[in-house]
């Protein structure tokens, strides 16, 4: 799993992953649009749901790995790996396995508020990230004519999700580089406003304004 970075290890993400996967087979279905990300955009973007997911999900995982580990092994025991640095995973992969083995179900069933969270978080994500697939798919050709200076586009290579706070259902700026180089923001908005005051600046440039005022291209 490429959202998985061993780097940067989120407490409980293993417990996330089923998420994750229904969000990416989702996506999957969304056409072109998904086709022209490459699966390190694509992880950028799952890496996101899974912080996002972590962030709620981590402290109720904590108890219950807490409540799962006080029968394999004494107070002492914990003391006196504390005190000897001993970092052993084992106990945890055995719940991890615990847990795919029939827990993560009866988790999610137990922590029903949780898991009504953790799905709308999910959903939302589908939804935005399809929304912006779609305007990618759409916009693909002025992208090219406007923005490529005569290079061939063939696929976003990097996605930096998350540039700005979320709004309207978790929808957040996006950050976009392209197989050529060419950098562009995304953002989940209505640009109409930004778009009649650039035609304002043109129109004061083309009246002689005694400044000239930088215009986007459109």
């Amino acid at each position: 799993y490429g959202f998985l970075d061993p780097a940067k290890a989120l407490p409980f993400h293993e417990l996330l992953i089923p998420f994750v996967l229904v969000m990416r087979r989702h996506l999957a279905q969304a056409g072109t649009g998904y086709r022209l990300l490459s699966w390190r955009a694509k992880a950028s973007y799952e890496a996101l749901l899974a912080r996002i997911l972590c962030s709620q999900a981590a402290s109720i995982s904590q108890l219950e790995f807490t409540i799962f580990r006080t029968p394999e092994e004494s107070p002492a025991e914990r003391l006196l790996k504390q005190i000897q640095g001993n970092t052993s995973r084992t106990l945890y992969l055995k719940f991890l396995d615990n847990m795919y083995r029939g827990g993560l179900a009866a988790f999610y069933k137990e922590y029903a508020a949780l898991a009504r969270i953790l799905a709308t978080l999910t959903l939302q994500h589908i939804a935005s990230l399809n929304e912006f697939l779609h305007h990618l798919e759409c916009d693909w050709p002025a992208i090219q004519h406007t923005f490529a200076n005569g290079h061939k586009l063939h696929q976003v290579v990097a996605l930096k999700p998350a540039l700005s706070d979320p709004h309207c259902d978790g929808r957040t700026v996006l950050g976009l580089t392209f197989d050529t180089g060419l950098q562009l923001i995304y953002k989940p908005k209505d640009l109409s406003i930004e778009e009649a005051y650039n035609h304002l600046l043109s129109w004061l440039n083309n009246r002689g304004a005694p400044l000239s005022f930088k215009v986007l291209n459109r």
